[in-house]
């Protein structure tokens, strides 16, 4: 069952709750002395790139991300939390050309029109 914080209009306290969902609107009108109380500060803000939250993901989360990102070759994810090798730019590079190479010769000739 989630557990919600309330401040008690009348003594400026925290209470603390625990309620099933169905019972949550049945308790705050039993109880309009309790304002529900959302605490803003933030435990963890990531936007994939930096770390502007308080603390930092654990490397288990990066080693998942890289493991989608091996899976996923070429996509914004892979180029974003593997580091590519040399030999990984060649290989790429060898796969383009021959993939031009293949689009060349499925293409139909030119015709050249003579007056």
């Amino acid at each position: 069952m989630p557990k919600y914080s309330f401040i008690n209009l009348d003594t400026e306290e925290l209470e603390d709750h625990t309620l099933k969902i169905s019972e949550y609107d049945q308790f705050k009108l039993d109880n309009l002395h309790l304002e529900r109380y959302i605490d803003t500060a933030p435990m963890f803000v990531y936007n994939g790139v930096g770390d502007f939250g308080t603390r930092k993901p654990d490397n288990s989360w990066k080693e998942v991300l890289q493991k989608i990102g091996e899976q996923n070759k070429g996509s914004a994810l892979d180029r974003e939390v593997n580091k590519r090798t040399s030999k990984d730019v060649k290989i790429d590079q060898i796969i383009e050309k021959h993939a031009n190479l293949q689009r060349e010769r499925r293409m139909p000739p030119k015709t050249i029109v003579v007056d």
